[in-house]
């Protein structure tokens, strides 16, 4: 299960506590990595459900060559997001028109920086008590401030969406054909990083294989690249808000089978497969840290740095209805670039996303209440 559907069983008693088993095996859980046992156990209400072999993370992949030529220090392990665009700042002036540097590449556009912003601090965007929007918020102001003022000033850059038929540039046609489920989905959202034109980009670990593979199938060739940490919340620096657990297995609770379902998840979480899926590397990790310390030539224990944050992210689906975000990131979006242009105050930008996304929210769970 994911993590959403987790809690939810675990919460409405659907689920088999695998502690008293744990204990009459013996079974270790000090193998897997640190934080991530608690944060299985938060979702359980203090009780152990289940265990999860593999888990996603977002760090700092950063151009080494780009930090050496300009001569600026590397980012390191546990930064905040302020001292992150800083260093991303340090770009803005070493290169211009054409052959500009950005420190910092995000793919998503200014509101998926400003949303990750925000999820290292921990904030909600919607109270799940009042059911308020809680974009007028301190926390939230600061967010959207640092991320306009990052794109203004070209610390970070965030690329257009990518427009119907547009093909990427240094790519045979032949090449793309072959790979084109693999590269659409990957490339043109990281273009500038992998042509030496952004030295840092937060991305999660399939982005490491794409680096290992993307000369095999452009013109580019291969970029020296190191990772780190990604940005912290001061208030807690030893926690990842970017740790997202996507297979975790579980034991129904009226499971008839229940020592035999035991026997397969202790194989599916055991150290046998963990050593299997720290050679593989694509999309995930093994939760098992002692079987993934290398990865062409490169140390991987940014990945394993910080402690799962225990607290839900910033759209939490239990307070957030289903079509509210589809809407508010578009009048969000658009906020941004005002705000960024200097056409609106902070102050004004965040009374027009209050009164207008607290409207949208609304008429979302009324409409999610008319649908039931």
């Amino acid at each position: 299960m994911n993590e959403s559907m987790f809690e939810t069983f675990a919460q409405e008693g659907r689920l088999y506590d695998i502690e008293p088993a744990i204990s009459q095996d013996q079974y270790k859980l000090d193998g897997f990595m640190p934080g991530l046992i608690d944060r299985l156990r938060a979702k359980g209400n203090g009780k152990l459900y289940g265990l999860t072999p593999s888990f996603e993370t977002n760090v700092i992949y950063y151009n080494r060559n780009l930090f050496k030529k300009y001569q600026i220090e590397p980012p390191n392990g546990k930064m905040t997001w302020k001292e992150l665009l800083d260093l991303a700042e340090r770009f803005a002036s070493v290169e211009s028109g054409k052959k500009q540097v950005f420190g910092l590449y995000q793919t998503k556009g200014p509101a998926s920086l400003m949303y990750d912003i925000a999820a290292a601090s921990g904030l909600k965007l919607v109270d799940e008590k009042s059911s308020k929007l809680l974009i007028d918020s301190d926390g939230w102001k600061e967010a959207m401030k640092m991320t306009a003022d990052a794109v203004r000033n070209h610390a970070a850059y965030a690329p257009p969406p990518m427009k119907e038929g547009e093909q990427l540039d240094g790519y045979d046609d032949s090449d793309f054909e072959k790979h084109r489920d693999y590269l659409k989905q990957y490339s043109r959202s990281n273009e500038l990083f992998y042509i030496g034109q952004a030295a840092m980009t937060i991305q999660a670990p399939w982005f490491a294989s794409f680096l290992r593979d993307i000369p095999y199938y452009s013109k580019t060739p291969e970029i020296d690249w190191g990772i780190a940490a990604a940005p912290v919340n001061p208030a807690k620096p030893d926690e990842s808000a970017y740790v997202k657990l996507s297979e975790i297995y579980a034991i129904s609770a009226d499971s008839p089978n229940k020592r035999a379902a035991w026997e397969f998840v202790k194989f599916v979480n055991g150290p046998e497969m963990a050593q299997v899926a720290g050679k593989a590397m694509n999309d995930t990790l093994p939760t098992r840290s002692d079987y993934f310390k290398d990865f062409r030539g490169r140390e991987t224990d940014a990945f394993y740095l910080l402690k799962p944050m225990q607290a839900s992210g910033v759209s939490d689906k239990k307070s957030i209805p289903a079509g509210f975000h589809s809407e508010f990131d578009v009048l969000l979006s658009d906020v941004l670039k005002s705000l960024i242009d200097q056409e609106k105050t902070l102050d004004e930008a965040v009374a027009e996303l209050q009164l207008k996304g607290q409207e949208m929210l609304d008429r979302s769970r009324e409409k999610a209440k008319q649908d039931q």
